[in-house]
C-alpha cells in the first residue's frame, strides 16, 4: 500500500471514530427526549428504540470503524425516520408542546446527515462487507434529496414546524422511489460499467436509461415525500391539482437533469478530476431544486416559487446539510470507491 493510500485509509478510520461519537450523542439525545416528552407509552417506546438504534450504530463505528459503516449508517437513518414519524404524529395530534416537538425534529436532519456520511465511508471496506458497488452512493443521493425536500418545505413557514406524516405515502411512494434510485438505477449503472465490450448503442443508451431512471425515481419519491411531509395525505388519493407554470418548470428541470447533467457526465466519463465532480454534483443540486419546486407546484396547484418565511435561518441550515451530502460527501464516497477499486 502506498503512503497516499495509507493516509487515506487512516483518515477514513479516523472519520468513522468521530462519526461514532456523533452517533452516541444523537442516540443519547433521542432517548433522553423520549422520556422528557409527555407522551403515551407506545410513542415513548418507539422513540426510545430509535435512540437505541442510533446508539448501537455509534458503538459499532467506534468498535469496528469503517468496516461497520454501512450497518451503522443504516441504523442511524432508520432511527431518524422512526423518530420523525412518531414525533410528528404526537405534535399534530396535540400530544407534545411546540418546543419539545421542534427539539425532537432537529435530531432528524442531524441523523440523516450522520447516516449519509457513514455510507460515504463504506466503499473503503466493501471487500470485507461485500457491499454492492453502487448502494452507498444511491443511499446518499436519496437521503440528500429528501433533506433538500424537507428544507424547501420549511423555508416558507413563519417558524420551524415538524412535517406531517402519512404511512401510505411513505411506504407506497417514497420508499418505492428510493428503491428505483438505489436498486434499479444502481444495478443498471453496474451493468453499464461492467459491459466494456458491449455494443456502442448500449454504451450510449445505458447511461441515458440511468438518467431516465433518476428522473422517474425522483418523481415518485418526491411525490410521496411531499404528500407525506407537507400534506400528511395519502398520495394515491390526492393526485395533482395542476399548474401550467409549475408543469413547465418540472419538465424543464427533468430535461436539464437528463440532457444537460447527463450529457456532461457522459462527456467527462473518463475524467476523474475534482473540478468535474464538483460541477456534476452542483448540476444535480440545482436541477433537483427546480424539480422539487415544479413538482410541488403541480401537486398544490399554486404558482411555482420559494416563499420566504421566518423559518428561513433554520431551513437554510437544512438546505446546507443537503448540499453537504450531495456534493462533498458524494464526492468523498466516490473517491473512496475508486481508491478501493484501484488500490
Amino acid at each position: 500500500m502506498t503512503t497516499a493510500e495509507t493516509t487515506f485509509t487512516g483518515s477514513v478510520m479516523g472519520s468513522a471514530k468521530a462519526l461514532g461519537f456523533g452517533g452516541l450523542a444523537l442516540g443519547g439525545a433521542m432517548a433522553a427526549m423520549a422520556f422528557i416528552a409527555p407522551v403515551d407509552a407506545g410513542p415513548r417506546a418507539a422513540e426510545a428504540v430509535a435512540g437505541a438504534l442510533a446508539t448501537i450504530g455509534g458503538t459499532l463505528l467506534l468498535a469496528r470503524g469503517a468496516h461497520a459503516a454501512m450497518t451503522a449508517g443504516g441504523l442511524t437513518l432508520l432511527a431518524s425516520l422512526v423518530y420523525l414519524a412518531v414525533t410528528n404524529t404526537e405534535f399534530h395530534e396535540g400530544g407534545v408542546g411546540y418546543s419539545i416537538a421542534v427539539a425532537q425534529f432537529v435530531t432528524v436532519p442531524i441523523g440523516l446527515v450522520l447516516g449519509g456520511i457513514a455510507f460515504a465511508l463504506t466503499p473503503e471496506a466493501r471487500r470485507a462487507e461485500r457491499v454492492s458497488y453502487f448502494v452507498p452512493d444511491g443511499v446518499i443521493l436519496a437521503v440528500g434529496t429528501i433533506l433538500l425536500g424537507i428544507g424547501l418545505g420549511q423555508i416558507g413557514n413563519e417558524r420551524l414546524m415538524t412535517p406531517k406524516w402519512n404511512w401510505v405515502s411513505f411506504l407506497g411512494l417514497t420508499i418505492t422511489g428510493m428503491l428505483v434510485l438505489v436498486v434499479l438505477r444502481g444495478a443498471l449503472k453496474a451493468a453499464v460499467r461492467g459491459d466494456r465490450r458491449g455494443s456502442a448503442a448500449f454504451r450510449f443508451l445505458g447511461p441515458l436509461a440511468t438518467e431516465l431512471l433518476l428522473v422517474g425515481g425522483l418523481a415518485v419519491m418526491m411525490y410521496g415525500a411531499l404528500n407525506n411531509l407537507v400534506l400528511g395525505a395519502n398520495g394515491f388519493r390526492t393526485g395533482f391539482k395542476g399548474n401550467g407554470d409549475g408543469l413547465a418548470l418540472w419538465v424543464a428541470a427533468a430535461v436539464f437533469l437528463v440532457v444537460v447533467r447527463g450529457g456532461y457526465k457522459f462527456a467527462v466519463r473518463n475524467q476523474r478530476g475534482a473540478a468535474q465532480a464538483v460541477v456534476r454534483e452542483l448540476l444535480y443540486f440545482a436541477g433537483v431544486f427546480a424539480f422539487i419546486v415544479g413538482e410541488r407546484s403541480v401537486i398544490s396547484g399554486k404558482p411555482p416559487g420559494v416563499p420566504i418565511g421566518g423559518a428561513l435561518p433554520a431551513a437554510a441550515v437544512i438546505l446546507l446539510g443537503a448540499l453537504f451530502l450531495l456534493v462533498p460527501v458524494r464526492m468523498a464516497a466516490k473517491q473512496g470507491r475508486l481508491r478501493a477499486r484501484h488500490g
